[in-house]
């Protein structure tokens, strides 16, 4: 077995992201017009806004699909260190923004703007590989490699409480046990990670009651129906009423006045009411083949950090397209976490398709 080459990267992987690139802004132009009008005047500035991230996102992920990869297993410690310094500059007043219960998540540079948790998720993807891919390099046993790994993850994960951003760090920690598991980990030691952070975030939201009233209202859904439960009951309208083959392209009725952040992370809902369970079907289609693609090249990939890389940011990914879409679906409690390439967000943007320009990298060096 020896690494091949390619003249390209995977084509497969690179054409069903820029489908949900084109397939996202689809439905953001359906969903953003008549917030884009009673915001701003006229329908299309949120949709260009999203646009000006998509063109960065795309500049990037060309460039970095051009860089070796292995250069970001040396400069590891680096962009990781970087991705929590930026996680404390939304604490800064000149520069960090808060928004409703005091959330601190963005930074703001004259007219600029960008959420650093995007970024952060991408670097400690990257430390991870980098750390996991060490130890097992030197031999180090299952006891010695779980170390570093908790403390990483629990840095970030204090980090990120302190925002607070829980959907983020539950993305990072799901995100990070796979890659684990996929080195060699133990399942014993993952569990035991998992029961550590759920009694540590659960600690967290009851002492500071942060989202437990969505916790609540998820155990009961017939009580709070105009307040914590409202966006999720109105999303299971939206997509319920889509039926078979939706409303039509526009036609959402649930977008104009229901549903608090139709652009956001309830897009979802909105898509299926216009185009029903078989545009949804073939939506997560496309998730889905991204997701096996990404598996096929990190099973292909000349070394495990190569390997570990590549599982890391498809699990990004896919797992936030889970969370988003199951929280309305009510399968678990609204987490306000956004669909990948297709909710309102350039940080979101820009942040993916970087890092999917890293993975396309990889593929060049096909293992034959």
């Amino acid at each position: 077995m020896y690494a091949m080459v390619r003249a390209t990267a995977d084509k497969p992987f690179l054409f069903v992201t820029l489908a949900l690139v084109a397939l996202g802004l689809f439905a953001l132009a359906s969903a953003s017009t008549g917030l884009s009008q009673a915001k701003f005047g006229t329908p299309y500035e949120i949709l260009i806004d999203q646009l000006e991230g998509v063109v960065v996102g795309l500049v990037l992920m060309l460039i970095l699909s051009r860089i070796r990869y292995r250069t970001w297993k040396k400069f590891a410690l680096p962009i990781f260190i970087l991705g929590l310094l930026i996680l404390l500059v939304v604490f800064i007043p000149s520069f960090g923004k808060s928004y409703a219960k005091g959330a601190s998540r963005w930074i703001s540079v004259g007219v600029l703007s960008f959420q650093p948790a995007e970024f952060t998720k991408v670097a400690t993807i990257i430390y991870l590989a980098a750390i996991l891919d060490s130890h097992t390099r030197r031999k180090k046993t299952n006891d010695q490699r779980i170390i570093p790994f908790v403390i990483a993850t629990g840095v970030v994960g204090l980090f990120l409480l302190q925002q607070p951003n829980i959907s983020a760090l539950i993305i990072i920690l799901a995100s990070a046990a796979i890659m684990y598991f996929t080195s060699g980990g133990r399942t014993t030691h993952i569990l035991g990670t998992i029961v550590l952070a759920t009694v540590v975030i659960g600690s967290f939201m009851y002492v500071s009651g942060y989202n437990m009233s969505r916790i609540t209202a998820f155990v009961n859904p017939g009580t709070d129906a105009l307040g914590k439960n409202y966006q999720q009951n109105q999303s299971l309208i939206a997509i319920g009423s889509g039926g078979i083959f939706g409303k039509g392209i526009g036609e959402s009725t649930q977008k104009r006045s229901r549903l608090p952040e139709p652009i956001g992370d309830a897009i979802f809902a909105v898509y299926a009411e216009e185009l029903g369970y078989v545009g949804s079907l073939a939506l997560l289609a496309l998730y889905v083949f991204f997701f096996i693609r990404g598996i096929m090249i990190a099973a292909r990939a000349p070394d495990q950090f190569a390997s570990l890389l590549v599982i890391g940011i498809v699990m990004l990914i896919v797992v936030q397209m889970a969370v988003n879409v199951s929280a309305f679906t009510k399968l678990i409690p609204a987490t306000g976490t956004p669909l990948p390439f297709v909710s309102f967000g350039r940080s979101s943007m820009v942040s993916f398709l970087a890092a999917v320009g890293i993975v396309l990298n990889i593929s060049r060096y096909s293992r034959i």
